[in-house]
């Protein structure tokens, strides 16, 4: 059976403010019939990523980690998921944080 690839998606937080904790929310899944995400991995855009960086989870856990944005700005926040065969995906999300 060939695998398919998993689907990396995720939830961008609303009201998202500078010194506010945020959580994101994986919304990723495995379309294939036995298969699993075994790995995912957050770039949230300001040099953090969870796992990776000490202060990159803040909270939750790695599927729903929740982190702080020190500085109001515009970050390109990255979700890359790896499946039990070894196939990945990777989505990318615009935020805005407010001051």
């Amino acid at each position: 059976m060939t695998n398919a690839a998993p689907l990396a998606e995720f939830d961008i937080p609303m009201g998202s403010f500078a010194g506010k904790p945020l959580t994101f929310n994986d919304r990723s899944y495995d379309p294939s019939p036995t298969g699993e995400i075994v790995h995912v991995a957050w770039d949230f855009g300001d040099g953090t990523f969870c796992p990776g960086s000490v202060d990159g989870c803040d909270g939750g856990d790695v599927y729903n980690p929740v982190h702080t944005y020190a500085v109001a700005g515009t970050y390109t926040v990255s979700l890359v998921v790896i499946d039990d065969d070894g196939a990945l995906d990777t989505v990318t999300h615009t935020l805005t944080v407010a001051e």
